[in-house]
């Protein structure tokens, strides 16, 4: 009786949880990431370096020390401590020190960050430097929730939704799929932690039963970004639907790939290698060199005004996209960046 198991014992847990007398917890509607980011304050990379009790008797909070890596969104200051409440019924986060976590927040009217469970705070992982792009420029979209019409039926929140939802994960079959937006295959080479080009020499499958891996072998020529060491290979999900990448033996490739905790190399189809070309090696060049630009698709034709430090991306819009595929956008002496094509001369497509 698996539908049991997946359905009807979760759902009387939840209600018996939700609906017992005098239960104090906290409580928030689960946004996705991308809405948290997008409605938060502040978002930060930091590593908690300390973590302290503060305030009186009945209002005590939690002090986190940190140690600022980047701010990715907010005002440009240095944020050097964070509150959250002091225990998780009060909304508040546990975090570990010597961890770096992925923070989001809100400015309290005395200008302090305020950290709760129903921000998105989560240790930080390399593939989170790709995703917080894609949130930016994803902030006017709206991502629609569930218990968001349904206001006051709280009975069907704590109970039918989250029946609903589990059987739907558990009974679907195999209606998971691989997405991300493409990018400039700069932004890949800039966002990316390992850039190296390398031939394939090998393929086998690794891993377990629900967490397959194709695990590729090869044979490392060049490195172009990332840590002093050789690559003898690389992982990528073992299906398209789980951005997996196909690669052929005895091909050389660009690869660019985010590195694991284990110091593996994962590629996915979101930054797919690519056969070998003589131009790379420049273009590789100019990629290093424009990696303080941002590149910009343009949604509307005309585009907007641009900022000096971002290139547009139009092409695409016209379905051209080789010939600034084949560029690459570069600082100037003056600040400003600009597209620079294969002939070295500068343009503002």
């Amino acid at each position: 009786m698996s539908w049991m198991k997946c359905c009807v014992f979760p759902l009387v847990l939840l209600c018996m949880w939700q609906l017992q007398e005098g239960a104090h917890a906290c409580t928030c509607v689960y946004d996705h990431p991308q809405t948290q980011f997008c409605q938060s304050d502040v978002a930060l990379k930091a590593k908690v370096v300390a973590k302290k009790a503060v305030g009186g008797n009945l209002n005590k909070d939690i002090k986190y020390d940190i140690k600022l890596t980047k701010i990715l969104k907010g005002p440009k200051r240095p944020f050097d401590t964070f509150y959250t409440a002091s225990s998780s019924a009060a909304c508040g986060v546990i975090l570990n020190e010597g961890v770096e976590y992925f923070i989001t927040g809100k400015l309290m009217p005395d200008g302090c960050l305020y950290v709760s469970s129903c921000n998105y705070v989560v240790p930080w992982k390399s593939s989170h430097k790709i995703l917080v792009e894609r949130y930016k420029m994803g902030c006017d979209c709206k991502i629609f929730s569930l218990f968001a019409t349904f206001p006051s039926m709280s009975w069907m929140k704590c109970c039918v939704f989250p029946l609903v939802l589990l059987c739907m994960w558990q009974l679907q079959d195999g209606a998971h799929a691989c997405s991300c937006v493409f990018d400039h295959p700069q932004m890949a080479f800039c966002q990316s932690d390992v850039a190296i080009k390398a031939k394939v020499v090998a393929k086998k499958a690794v891993g377990g039963k629900y967490n397959d891996y194709i695990q590729y072998d090869i044979k490392q020529t060049k490195l172009f970004k990332g840590p002093n060491r050789h690559f003898n290979s690389i992982y990528t999900g073992s299906s398209s639907s789980a951005c997996g990448v196909n690669l052929n033996k005895g091909v050389q490739y660009l690869i660019t790939g985010q590195l694991e905790p284990n110091g593996s190399l994962y590629v996915s189809s979101c930054n797919p290698p690519v056969p070998w070309k003589s131009s790379h090696k420049i273009l590789v060049e100019r990629y290093k060199m424009g990696c303080d630009c941002q590149i910009t698709r343009c949604y509307g034709d005309p585009c907007g005004d641009r900022h000096s430090d971002e290139c547009l991306w139009t092409a695409w819009l016209r379905g051209n996209n080789q010939p600034v595929k084949q560029s690459a956008c570069r600082k100037r002496s003056d600040g400003s960046c600009v597209w620079y094509k294969e002939a070295a001369s500068p343009t503002k497509g």
